[in-house]
């Protein structure tokens, strides 16, 4: 399947070059191609040129969301703009920092956005994306960094792929090193109805409980794990700031059990969460069984049941750890 361009990069400085090109029928053929022996070597394709022919990279937006950033947002514009066609930073209203001013300095498309916190983390990121122009939408934070963003051009193309996961690295200080590393899909297809659904620890969707591709989408691959690229999160690196976001994040995760019921993975969440809230608990008072800890031990104890019975194998394993903990504490 050599193409002319090909033909001519590997035999074109060869002596009396020269090639015919013969059809066969409207739309196939042959190149019939010759030339006289020389002591010019043979010539290599230019494979950047041939991929930039035939796949042309596609474009990027980057959508952040960014509260009291100004000491933490530089290192993550500085890699997405690397790679990104268009950044969009949608600002918390109630920012007191320099947040929106040093993310102008990077030529982001600046924009105050309502606090998540009272409208939930989904509608805040959907108004970024919302804004993106370009084919491809990756969403990062100000708390996150991105490794080797150089890697991400390749995978810029027209192929079967709807979305991309990007391995995300939680690391901290207290435990020293990698806490865990979590497949979210960061990088979708623009022009898709792709929305968040979540007031807090927020997804990407075409519907929810669908996923990037949706039902119906026949032949299509959804979403490809990525190898070369990572994110770096350091937002929980310590058991303090742990505490503080979990006070900060539960009585989100009680409003999305009211607004999504059906969410499988809030569901999946909130049994998480409840888990968290009886070691809390029983920490506070001394490591007592109070009717208030047997309530939320059934709870999770509950879901998880309803997670197997209804065959979210995948949710029901990574619950194992709270629903082991509600067990014993029961």
């Amino acid at each position: 399947h050599f193409e002319r361009a090909d033909l001519f990069e590997m035999f074109g400085k060869q002596k009396d070059y020269r090639l015919l090109a013969i059809p066969n029928s409207p739309t196939l053929g042959h190149y019939l191609f010759s030339f006289r022996p020389s002591d010019e070597p043979l010539g290599q394709i230019d494979y950047n040129r041939k991929l930039h022919e035939q796949a042309p990279r596609e474009t990027l937006s980057a959508c952040i969301i960014a509260k009291d950033a100004e000491y933490t947002l530089g290192k993550t514009l500085k890699q997405v703009s690397e790679i990104a066609d268009e950044i969009i930073v949608g600002v918390d209203e109630t920012t007191t920092d320099k947040t929106f001013e040093l993310a102008e300095r990077f030529w982001a498309r600046c924009v105050h956005i309502p606090s998540p916190l009272s409208v939930g983390f989904d509608a805040a990121r959907n108004l970024t994306v919302e804004l993106a122009t370009k084919d491809w939408i990756l969403w990062i934070d100000a708390d996150e960094s991105l490794e080797h963003p150089e890697n991400l051009s390749k995978y810029l193309r027209q192929n079967c792929y709807d979305g991309y996961a990007i391995p995300q690295h939680h690391v901290g200080v207290e435990p020293l090193g990698v806490s865990k590393t979590d497949l979210p899909c960061r990088m979708f297809r623009n022009r898709l109805g792709i929305r968040f659904y979540g007031m807090v620890h927020e997804h990407p969707e075409r519907e929810m409980n669908k996923g990037i591709s949706g039902e119906g989408q026949e032949g299509r691959a959804a979403v490809a794990v990525l190898p070369d690229v990572s994110i770096l999160h350091t937002g929980y690196s310590t058991e303090k700031i742990r505490r503080e976001r979990f006070n900060r994040n539960f009585p989100l995760m009680q409003q999305d059990v009211k607004k999504y019921p059906t969410r499988i993975l809030g569901r999946t969440l909130w049994l998480r969460d409840v888990g968290h809230l009886i070691q809390y608990t029983m920490e506070r008072n001394g490591g007592q069984v109070t009717d208030e800890v047997t309530g939320m031990g059934l709870e999770i104890v509950d879901m998880w049941r309803w997670l197997v019975k209804n065959k979210h194998l995948r949710h029901a394993v990574e619950s194992l750890p709270y629903y082991s903990r509600a067990v014993s504490v029961l």
